[in-house]
């Protein structure tokens, strides 16, 4: 029996230990845990002397800001005033000027806290010297990455016409060329009227990146006069040459009555902020990139209007008006116009047309057979408030013939100035920072273009099917800009070829007519909001014999994140 008690009484000790020893490791972290009462303590403590601190600083300054309004002085502070009344106060401090002058620096001794006092009556701080070497430092960083992104969504443009330019027949004829000055990402549009005396045999256009075709179409249709429309999205580099080319079988020597060449480009070049920025109080620096990186991310904040319409007649041999939109802000817009028209297999001449306020901005139209001629025209232009944009067809097909579908669609990048919110007093300066960061690092994803791309050859397209020619998944939600091109081989036949464009099986867009030609080019180029797992397929199809082999074709996806 008294082993027994012995042993209750040793297992009830090292209980009692254990327990002990839970309530002391308990009582330590309440004392001193992160939040634990010698801490909160502490704190408390330090927020009182910044509090103290403060209140000393805004006693002084209201102080001397009273004697001068009723002596009728200048209110602004000098140094050496605001010590004086420091010193009356006992405040154990030492006053200074910022290099620009109208900023105090108060730094109390013993704390070593340095506080700012702007001329705006606003205090700022406390900071340690080398809180301050490292907010600094962050700022002129952010402050070159902004000037960057400011630059790097400014769209300049570059733009060449010509006239009356003669162009031998059977060969590709440079007729415009613009050298890139910043290197970038440019959007290049190019448009020819030819001369054609309703000939249907070959005609075509190409655009060069020095040595490099990048975007090319041609095939035969017939029209007095005709217009070729091509346009794609690259990345180019400063120094690189851009040609506009041309070529037709029509005649020994036919005339270019018009061509126009223009590139659209947003410098990718880094930038230096304004001078002097440093001599700017850090609240004002800070101030001044929250609202630029607002700016900013209202401009990378694309918007879509688009209108479609079906079963409109259009009568033959006029411009019938088919969709408008009304642009609801200034902005930098891709403007993509589609259309079919019930064609009858008619080889006559059928366009498409898009005015801005009256005017032309981009044409396409030949003739071509087919039993639904299909058309598109894209392109890049800076917008206004009110500015509108008009869709158009024309037919020459015979009697009136019925529009299938259209739509008009415009993806397009703000460029309202936006009212800036005050900001609240909640956030610490360096939170503000840090905050800022994220969103200049998020804005630097959005506006680096990066580019998918798929190229396929001899692949054989039978009559009267739609073939798969490449494929392409979308790996993040974006914004895209998708060219599509083949070349295929037409042994001169006018029958109609078609090139089309598919997102996860449904239409998204494409064109197609007959013409004439040994061989053949299609291409194609829309803007489209795309997520992340989408698939584009490129499909052709061809009437002109039973087997016709594809000598060529690809997919170049340009595209901004999300």
């Amino acid at each position: 029996m008294k082993n027994i008690e012995k042993g209750i009484t040793l297992i009830a000790l090292v209980i009692t230990i254990i327990i002990l020893l839970i309530l002391a490791g308990i009582t330590l972290a309440m004392l001193t845990g992160e939040n634990g009462i010698l801490n909160k303590a502490s704190q408390s403590k330090i927020q009182t002397i910044i509090s103290e601190e403060k209140e000393q600083i805004i006693l002084a300054h209201n102080n001397i800001k009273s004697e001068k309004l009723v002596n009728q002085e200048n209110l602004s502070i000098k140094a050496n005033e605001l010590q004086k009344e420091l010193d009356k106060l006992n405040a154990n401090a030492i006053v200074s000027n910022l290099e620009n002058e109208t900023t105090l620096i108060i730094v109390f001794t013993e704390t070593k806290n340095k506080y700012f006092l702007y001329d705006t009556s606003k205090i700022e701080g406390p900071y340690k010297d080398e809180e301050l070497e490292e907010d600094y430092a962050k700022l002129e960083q952010l402050e070159k990455k902004v000037a960057t992104l400011e630059n790097k969504t400014t769209m300049k443009s570059k733009t060449e016409t010509v006239s009356n330019i003669k162009i031998e027949k059977a060969i590709w004829k440079p007729i415009i060329s613009i050298t890139i000055e910043e290197s970038g990402y440019a959007d290049i549009y190019g448009n020819y009227n030819m001369v054609n005396n309703n000939i249907e045999a070959y005609k075509g256009i190409r655009i060069i990146q020095n040595n490099t075709e990048i975007a090319g179409n041609g095939k035969g249709g017939k029209g007095t006069e005709i217009q070729a429309s091509i346009s794609c999205t690259r990345k180019v580099e400063k120094g690189d040459i851009i040609y506009l080319e041309a070529s037709q079988w029509i005649s020994v020597e036919a005339s270019i009555t018009s061509a126009i060449l223009q590139i659209n480009y947003f410098s990718t070049n880094e930038v230096e902020p304004e001078p002097n920025l440093d001599k700017k109080p850090k609240i004002e620096r800070i101030e001044n990139l929250e609202n630029k990186v607002l700016k900013l991310e209202n401009k990378t904040n694309v918007k879509n209007l688009v209108k479609y319409e079906k079963d409109k007649s259009i009568p033959t041999e006029t411009l019938t008006k088919v969709s408008t939109i009304t642009i609801p802000e200034d902005c930098y817009a891709d403007i993509y116009a589609y259309y079919d028209i019930i064609n009858n297999d008619s080889s006559e001449y059928t366009g498409i047309w898009v005015y801005k306020n009256g005017e032309i901005l981009v044409n396409k139209g030949k003739g071509g057979r087919g039993g639904l001629a299909f058309d598109s025209v894209s392109l890049t232009k800076e917008l206004k408030k009110g500015d509108i944009i008009d869709l158009y067809v024309s037919q020459y097909t015979g009697g009136t013939k019925n529009l299938n579908s259209s739509h008009l669609e415009i993806y397009y990048m703000p460029l309202t100035e936006l009212e800036i919110e005050e900001k609240s007093d909640s956030k610490t300066l360096n939170e503000r920072i840090n905050e800022l960061y994220a969103k200049v690092t998020t804005l630097e994803n959005k506006t680096t273009m990066k580019t998918l791309s798929e190229h396929v050859e001899g692949i054989v397209v039978q009559h009267g099917t739609s073939v798969k020619l490449a494929e392409i998944t979308i790996p993040e939600d974006c914004y895209a800009d998708i060219y599509a091109y083949y070349a295929i081989s037409n042994n001169d036949s006018k029958e109609y070829k078609g090139i089309w464009l598919y997102k996860n099986g449904d239409f998204l867009c494409g064109n197609g007519k007959g013409g004439s030609g040994g061989k053949t080019a299609n291409d194609e180029n829309c803007i489209k909001e795309l997520k992340k797992g989408d698939v584009i397929t490129l499909c052709c199809d061809q009437y002109t014999s039973a087997n016709q082999t594809i000598e060529n074709a690809k997919i170049v996806i340009n595209y901004f994140p999300k």
